[in-house]
């Protein structure tokens, strides 16, 4: 048993890796909070009708778009966020370089123009500011956060699925 990942590059003979009986596939999203109302949780994801098919032309315009609700705590208005690659069964869309992020709760990071590119898999973003609330009723913090994601040519046809974490820091 180990901690370790296996890797499964540069593989010149048969390995054999044993799953033990976890559920690997549900993530898990931890944060602490120091003080302050509200606790960070994702609320709800929306996706564009629009997008739900996307295709393959390496632009953002026709690929998938969704929309994560989320409530942040006041007191801690960097985000960032990471996700894994795309996987269709052995088939992987790479998130470097195929994906952003933007919210209009943010400083700066209000659009697609001035969106923060996903650069690595599992690897958090760099921080956007918020400043703004959706809902001031509420506690915590509430901000919309736009996924964009382009589907370079040549990614072969499937049902792509990833997992996602948020986080957020004082």
């Amino acid at each position: 048993q180990s901690l370790t990942p296996p890797s499964f590059t540069d593989l010149t003979q048969n390995e054999y890796v044993i799953v033990w009986n976890h559920d690997c596939s549900k993530p898990t999203i931890t944060g602490t909070v120091t003080s302050g109302p509200g606790v960070l949780h994702v609320d709800s994801i929306t996706s564009n009708p629009m997008n739900a098919n996307g295709i393959a032309d390496g632009s953002y315009a026709n690929g998938w778009k969704y929309v994560f609700h989320i409530t942040t705590p006041t007191n801690e208005p960097n985000f960032a966020m990471s996700f894994a690659n795309w996987l269709s069964g052995a088939n992987i869309l790479p998130v470097a370089g195929n994906m952003r992020i933007f919210s209009l709760q943010s400083a700066s990071n209000t659009t697609e123009g001035s969106a923060i590119p996903i650069v690595a898999a599992n690897t958090l973003t760099t921080p956007m500011v918020i400043t703004s609330d959706l809902d001031a009723g509420t506690a915590g913090r509430q901000i919309d956060v736009t996924v964009e994601v382009k589907i370079p040519t040549g990614t072969v046809n499937g049902s792509y699925s990833t997992s996602y974490g948020v986080q957020t820091l004082p």
